[in-house]
């Protein structure tokens, strides 16, 4: 099992995890622990998610949510 305390678990990293048919854009690793990030969905399709400075580290088809990853990479 992995450590959910550890957030630079390299395992098992933060994703930004699209859902639905968004989810063929694939998953993008970020650096911090999940709740480190804010997610805003601009539009029922467009979402962006902030780190915990307010810059935009993700932009794109949303939905998605900021979670730690369910399997090894």
């Amino acid at each position: 099992m992995y450590d959910d305390d550890d957030p630079l678990n390299c395992l098992h990293p933060t994703v930004v995890w699209p859902s639905g048919w968004t989810a063929v854009c694939g998953q993008e690793i970020l650096p911090l622990a999940p709740e480190c990030y804010r997610v805003v969905h601009t539009t029922p399709w467009w979402s962006i998610v902030l780190d915990p400075d307010g810059e935009i580290v993700y932009r794109g088809f949303g939905p998605v949510e900021v979670i730690r990853s369910p399997a090894p990479f």
